[in-house]
């Protein structure tokens, strides 16, 4: 009878000794950007393209603020 108790002992002090581990993670929430869009001009013409070019960098700067 003593060996059994001993030995259920030993099985369970094996569970009841691991320690709980905490593990952070980051959890990312989605914000809404207030980023108002120029209108996109009319590419027509070869020298429209630097007005698309300014409209691109515009449009990437703006969205580069939403995710910081």
């Amino acid at each position: 009878m003593k060996s059994i108790l001993i030995i259920a002992l030993m099985l369970f002090s094996g569970c009841a000794s691991a320690t709980k581990q905490i593990v952070y993670k980051d959890v990312l929430v989605p914000t809404k950007c207030i980023a108002e869009i120029p209108n996109k001009p009319k590419y027509e013409s070869i020298e429209d393209a630097k007005g698309l070019m300014e409209y691109y960098l515009k449009v990437e700067a703006l969205l580069l603020e939403c995710v910081k």
